[in-house]
Parts: structure tokens; C-alpha cells; sequence
């Protein structure tokens, strides 16, 4: 009988040395996360990352540059009736009041090892691109499918338009959250100032983009046209723009962000 209550005794000590393994484990991570951060902020680096964290938010301005430029060309192109535009945008907008907040909920409880913000950043970017690829290609893929009768063209096209209007609107919500998890409490100004110029830049280059004639060019000739060309040559800054801050710098976790937070309190 006292064997068998030793033996428990051992088994819920090697529990807890477990248990706190992790925690020591988690805790450290957390400091080598935060002393990278910190030793790239103290040497002088301080402005470069602000400039490529907000990449994230100016590949979000990017992606809707295409959208302000060809929603309604592509839209004549399906035949879509150009009345239908106004119904169109009261939905994207009636929908993204309801998901916006949703997505911005879930991803400060979002637990994955991949981090808060980067998930849903990578997401909802990807799913960006599956609505303007539906919207530049619907009407080729619809006469695919369906020769000679633009309903299915019509139907891609729309659908698309309202996935890539609201995966861009809700993209801009954990890419501002993700620059201001890892920005300090007291430069958060700063870096607010910061996201929108270069937020500006991104949303500059998009119209330039756009506004170049691609159909007198290989690319315009190889895919297909202004639209097609212009789409490609976006989706490649934009995928850029993503990929540097993300890999860049990594997110410290909420439990670490609250630790950190005391740590500098006292």
C-alpha cells in the first residue's frame, strides 16, 4: 500500500517538473523573441521596421487599387447590368460590417503556434486572390463551362468581386494589429503615422500599375489583356509585400505581450 502511494507520489512530481518545463520553455521563447525585437529596435533600426512592418497594409491597398480600376470593366465584360453595381456594394458593404469585427475577435484569441495575426493575415490575403482571379477570369470561365450563354460567366464574376472587395477590407484589420503587437506602447503613434504613408506608397504604385497601357506589352499579349496583366503584375507586389514582414519579425504571444507589459511596469 505504501509502495503504491509512493509510486503516485513520483508520478504527479514527474508531472510537475514536466509542467513546468513547458512554462520555462514557453517563458524563454518568449524572452528570445522579445530580445531580438528589442535588439534590432536599439540599433537604430527602428524606422526600417515600422517602413516593412506596414508593408502588410500597403499590399492590402495594392489589392484594392485592381478593384477600383477594373470592378466595373470586368463587370461590362460578363455583361453584368451596370444598375447591379449599387445593389453589389450595398451587400460588401453590409457584410463586411458583420465580418470585420468577427475576424478581429478571433485572431487576438487565436492561439496557433504560427502566431495571432499571421494566420488570418495569410488567409484572408489568399482568399483576396482567389476573388480577383474569379473576377478577371469569370467570363472566360464561364464560356468554358457554358458556351454561348453568359449566366455562369455573370455569376463568377459577381461572386468573385464581392470575396476579393471583402477579404481586402477585412485583410487591412489583423495587418494594423500585427504592426501594433509588435511596436512599443509608446511609439505606437509613430508608427500609426508611418502605416498610413506607406500605406499610400502601396496604393500609389497600385494606380501606376493599373494605369499602364499592358496591352502593348508581352505580358498584356500572354495573358490576355489589360485587365489579366495588370492582375498578375499586382498579385506578384502584393505577395512581396506580404512575405517581408511576415518573416521579418516574429509575433510575441498574448500571455508574453501581458508578462512584458508587468516586466516594464516595474
Amino acid at each position: 500500500m505504501a509502495r503504491s502511494i509512493n509510486d503516485s507520489d513520483d508520478d504527479i512530481n514527474t508531472r510537475l517538473l514536466l509542467d513546468n518545463d513547458k512554462e520555462n520553455a514557453a517563458q524563454n521563447k518568449i524572452e528570445c523573441t522579445a530580445k531580438t525585437n528589442q535588439k534590432r529596435d536599439h540599433g537604430g533600426f527602428i524606422l526600417l521596421k515600422f517602413i516593412i512592418l506596414s508593408l502588410l497594409v500597403a499590399a492590402a491597398e495594392i489589392e484594392f487599387t485592381f478593384l477600383d480600376n477594373f470592378c466595373i470593366p470586368l463587370e461590362l465584360k460578363a455583361h453584368v447590368p451596370v444598375q447591379f453595381s449599387a445593389i453589389l456594394f450595398s451587400c460588401i458593404s453590409l457584410i463586411g460590417i458583420l465580418v470585420a469585427p468577427v475576424v478581429g475577435n478571433l485572431s487576438d484569441l487565436c492561439s496557433s503556434r504560427f502566431g495571432r495575426r499571421r494566420p488570418f493575415i495569410i488567409g484572408i490575403f489568399i482568399i483576396s486572390l482567389l476573388g480577383n482571379a474569379m473576377a478577371t477570369y469569370g467570363r472566360m470561365i464561364g464560356l468554358l463551362i457554358w458556351p454561348h450563354n453568359l449566366l455562369l460567366a455573370q455569376i463568377i464574376t459577381i461572386v468573385g468581386l464581392i470575396i476579393a472587395y471583402i477579404s481586402v477590407l477585412t485583410l487591412q484589420i489583423p495587418a494594423r494589429a500585427y504592426v501594433m503587437d509588435i511596436t512599443p506602447h509608446d511609439m505606437h503613434s509613430t508608427a500609426n503615422g508611418i502605416i498610413t504613408f506607406v500605406a499610400g506608397i502601396g496604393e500609389l504604385l497600385g494606380y501606376i500599375i493599373c494605369g499602364i497601357n499592358w496591352n502593348l506589352t508581352i505580358l498584356g499579349k500572354t495573358f490576355g489583356g489589360q485587365s489579366q496583366a495588370a492582375f498578375i503584375v499586382l498579385t506578384l507586389c502584393a505577395t512581396v509585400f506580404i512575405i517581408i514582414p511576415i518573416i521579418s519579425y516574429k509575433e510575441i504571444p498574448i500571455e508574453g505581450e501581458a508578462q512584458l507589459t508587468d516586466s516594464n511596469k516595474e
